[in-house]
């Protein structure tokens, strides 16, 4: 008993001090950062399934929007359906992968894995920030069970359909459409299309004529408001 206790009392000993200045803690926050994403990217790599099962989803949407509706879906200014929806299919494939990342994280924080980071001297930023750089987080530390996963999985789909991804919001109901103009996932591909000179691309909305610059703000003013909400609640995980 007493072998394990100075064991222990060693062990504790040898935990790096946390830093104190803020360069220091910056150093410490990235290396953590950095050693969390590489945990992630390994189950990545040990689990390829995951890898052609997010692959798989895309190209049937391609297939079935694409070539089953796209022959009846026009454009406004001209040109071929499918060169619309690429680059919106582009955006919706990385919001669906959100519902990849809430299940892993909800699976962390059941098995204890969580528990175990909290109870180590780590940057309390770099589970966040370390899992935002290997795929995408913040909902994933609110869920309890797989089943409410599940449930919020679903909502993803209004949320990536009310927007531009398969049609121009000019072709909604008004109030529908500035719902999708607004969308910052149309945003998004709004500037993608923009960029591969897409035709049918903008539109005649503040929002729309400036999606290039909307597609960097959305991201930079989301990341500033639940960044530090997700910092804040792995630190209150216990309670």
């Amino acid at each position: 008993m007493t072998h394990i206790l100075v064991k222990a009392s060693t062990a504790i000993a040898a935990a790096p001090a946390i830093p104190r200045t803020p360069l220091a803690r910056l150093r410490w926050a990235l290396t953590d950062t950095w050693t969390i994403t590489q945990r992630d990217l390994v189950h990545w790599v040990r689990e390829p399934g995951r890898i052609l099962a997010g692959l798989l989803y895309p190209s049937v949407m391609v297939l079935l929007f694409g070539y089953v509706f796209g022959s009846s879906m026009t454009v406004a200014g001209g040109g071929d359906y499918r060169q619309f929806l690429m680059p919106g299919m582009f955006a919706m494939t990385m919001m669906m992968g959100i519902g990849e990342t809430m299940a892993a994280i909800n699976s962390d924080a059941n098995k204890g894995v969580t528990d175990r980071f909290r109870s180590m001297p780590m940057a309390p930023s770099a589970v966040v920030a370390g899992r935002s750089v290997a795929d995408m987080l913040y909902v994933g530390l609110l869920i309890r069970t797989q089943e409410t996963v599940a449930a919020l999985y679903g909502m993803l789909f209004p949320l990536t359909m009310i927007s531009n991804t398969f049609a121009s919001p000019s072709a909604m109901p008004g109030w529908l459409g500035a719902i999708a103009e607004w969308n910052p996932l149309s945003s998004t591909v709004t500037a993608t299309r923009e960029l591969f000179g897409n035709p049918g691309a903008g539109g005649g909305s503040w929002i729309a004529e400036h999606a290039q610059l909307m597609a960097v703000v959305w991201p930079v003013a989301l990341i500033l408001i639940f960044f530090p909400l997700s910092v804040r609640r792995y630190r209150r995980l216990s309670r």
